[in-house]
């Protein structure tokens, strides 16, 4: 058996989908470690203890990179994702394969592994990556991959660490990638690019499955529809609701939704109509209203000051 790990790289507010993101790889891929990236300080005392007593979870907190350089480039979102492409060899050589995703995508079971649906995607083109080039409105390439990637380590690395080494070390080469993107997928694009050779086409035609449930869909909203979770879930509606039953019969799971706070994840519970125990919902539903008071009083205030 291969060695495969799943990665994350996690900042600010984020750490709250990380004891549900690695209880769901626990379950769904027993064999596979997790390395987690916490970017930016420590994590909350809590999540860091349920990380550090799991044996498979290899924990990176308050982790830094030389990224002040960072700074002068403006990307939509979060910039300091870009740096998560910028990971070098050494925190991944144990692993044969290693899939980069985002904390807040449950993964559950499907009827095909990840990774070998990945592996035999990357071998069809003769490339040491699975992703796949996001099409404009109009029909046309982007530039822009997405941001969840799956990796042959090796063959990787033997290609891309030398890109990663001249754009962390040298100003210019940082100016040629980081001044034509504005966001992170655009940049593993044109780290891609000039790492590896292949035929645009085939990653635009590529498959990019959702493996599993991406809690981002509710994220700032407190509503969800069938059709939305079928657009971006390689698994069906009623497989997404039967696992979420089963893991909210498990005590351990429960007392993780108790315990640490996740507005998305109870709301996907709710609009499922998947149980949850009177205790758990009424502590959520108390929170979710002292949030919206605050929410509102701060757009009042801001009204207020124009």
């Amino acid at each position: 058996m291969t060695n495969q790990a799943f990665a994350t790289f996690v900042y600010g507010g984020y750490h709250k989908f990380l004891p549900f993101y690695t209880y769901c790889i626990n379950k769904t891929y027993p064999e596979a470690a997790i390395v987690v990236f916490y970017l930016g300080g420590s994590l909350p005392a809590n999540v860091k203890a349920i990380l550090e007593n799991n044996s498979t979870v290899f924990l990176y907190d308050d982790f830094t990179m030389e990224d002040a350089w960072l700074e002068q480039y403006k990307h939509r979102g979060a910039v300091k994702q870009s740096l998560r492409h910028l990971l070098p060899v050494s925190f991944f050589e144990a692993y044969d394969e290693v899939y980069m995703g985002d904390v807040d995508i449950l993964m559950l079971k499907e009827h095909e592994s990840l990774f070998k649906f990945h592996k035999k995607q990357a071998e069809k083109h003769r490339l040491p990556f699975s992703n796949k080039v996001r099409v404009l409105p109009d029909g046309t390439p982007s530039k822009r991959l997405t941001g969840l990637q799956y990796i042959i380590t090796k063959l990787y690395y033997d290609k891309m660490q030398p890109v990663i080494d001249l754009v962390m070390q040298d100003q210019t080469a940082r100016d040629e990638i980081f001044s034509k993107s504005q966001r992170n997928e655009e940049v593993l694009y044109y780290l891609c690019e000039k790492a590896f050779e292949y035929d645009l086409t085939t990653l635009v035609a590529n498959e990019r499955p959702w493996h599993g449930f991406h809690l981002g869909l509710i994220r700032g909203k407190d509503f969800l529809n069938e059709q939305t979770v079928a657009e971006n879930s390689s698994i069906p509606f009623s497989e997404i609701k039967a696992q979420l039953s089963a893991m909210m019969e498990d005590p351990t799971f429960v007392k993780m939704v108790d315990n640490f706070f996740c507005p998305e994840l109870f709301h996907a519970l709710q609009f499922m109509q998947i149980d949850v125990p009177k205790h758990v919902k009424e502590r959520y539903q108390k929170k979710i209203r002292q949030q919206n008071v605050k929410k509102w009083k701060r757009r009042l205030r801001k009204k207020l000051r124009f």
